[in-house]
């Protein structure tokens, strides 16, 4: 089903196929290649116009980049993800081939965090049945099985963050807490939000140390 009133995907799957061209996609706005004239002085431009001008696909996915006077802004875990997605896409598959392909794979961290909520409530002693308010949530079927949003990584991540932190915590494995730091690294560098949270664990841990040393 196309995204209903969203256009975020075809920035997601033109970053895609500008890495995979060994491009960076902070480096020229789309509207720079699609009103690049020949010649071409700049080599990695001119790459990017060729790529954009050997399919129709990619021209039509270029073409429908929103705001594309301007360079992307997604961060580099989010930017590793449409890379894989556009490279399990072949050149000349069809645009919606392509969007099915990136959310899939944006899908697939989802169910990655459903998975993860199941083992949040067994760790909890929880009924496994209270993960269908993610499950059945009208907000992330929509945003992300339909509208395909990057949100999905961050929040893979994040929760995988929680998981290790709540398991290092309650079965005394503070090794897992490294765990828990390099998955909130890679949910802030897929987008921003997940960093909130630090403070949170922070104040956990150290009136967790301030209560074992009133012991």
């Amino acid at each position: 089903v196309p995204p209903i009133l969203e256009l975020d995907l075809y920035r997601y799957m033109w970053d895609g196929i500008a890495i995979n061209q060994g491009i960076s996609p902070y480096q020229f706005a789309p509207q720079e290649i699609l009103s690049a004239e020949p010649p071409v002085n700049d080599e990695r431009l001119a790459v990017l116009v060729a790529t954009a001008d050997a399919s129709t696909t990619h021209h039509e996915i270029l073409s429908t980049v929103h705001f594309s006077q301007y360079t992307t802004i997604y961060p580099p875990v989010s930017q590793a993800v449409f890379a894989f997605a556009m490279w399990l896409a072949p050149d000349h598959g069809s645009v919606v081939l392509h969007l099915t392909m990136m959310k899939l794979v944006l899908t697939l961290f989802d169910l990655g965090t459903l998975w993860l909520v199941f083992r949040l409530l067994s760790l909890a002693k929880l009924h496994s049945g209270w993960s269908v308010v993610y499950a059945w949530s009208p907000l992330v079927v929509k945003e992300v099985s339909n509208s395909g949003h990057l949100d999905s990584i961050a929040v893979f991540f994040l929760t995988a963050s929680v998981y290790l932190f709540a398991r290092a915590v309650l079965q005394a494995k503070p090794w897992r807490l490294f765990g828990s730091a390099a998955c909130l690294s890679m949910g802030t560098a897929a987008k921003l939000f997940p960093v909130l949270v630090l403070p949170v664990f922070l104040v956990w841990l150290a009136l967790g140390r301030r209560h074992r040393k009133g012991k």
